[in-house]
């Protein structure tokens, strides 16, 4: 073969596998949204590495599947279940090596009572909370 075809292909072969390691962290922040919405605490945690650090807005303390999961069965997440929804994105995406980072929004709508008292038609309305998300996690 020749040697600037080979050259080519091996630079094209990294800017695939770039492009699939950043689909693959959008993929985790989309399903973390469908898990977390459905009180799925391993679910959940199950999405990140072991070694992960998830920052939610200043707050670095979720280092952790184990972390994770415990956000999930907290007071805060649990107090408005089930009538919430997290739309996750847009997300910028960097791949350094085995490290990615993910900084971006998490959208949560929340229906609360006083919006329609007595109702029980949970897509009518819901508030609205931007949420600034940044995530590192180590691909394993």
């Amino acid at each position: 073969m020749d040697r600037d075809v080979e050259t080519r292909l091996d630079a094209l072969a990294r800017r695939v596998e770039a492009l699939e390691d950043e689909r693959a962290v959008v993929d985790v922040l989309t399903r973390y949204g469908f898990a977390v919405d459905s009180d799925d605490p391993e679910r959940t945690g199950s999405l990140y590495a072991e070694g992960c650090t998830v920052e939610i807005d200043g707050d670095t303390s979720i280092r952790s599947r184990g972390d994770v999961a415990a956000m999930v069965r907290g007071r805060g997440h649990q107090s408005i279940l089930p009538n919430c929804a997290h739309q996750m994105g847009p997300f910028s995406v960097r791949v350094d090596g085995d490290t990615a980072t993910a900084t971006g929004y998490g959208t949560v709508y929340l229906r609360t009572e006083e919006d329609w008292p007595g109702r029980t038609n949970r897509s009518l309305i819901f508030v609205i909370c931007h949420l600034s998300f940044h995530s590192s996690l180590k691909q394993e």
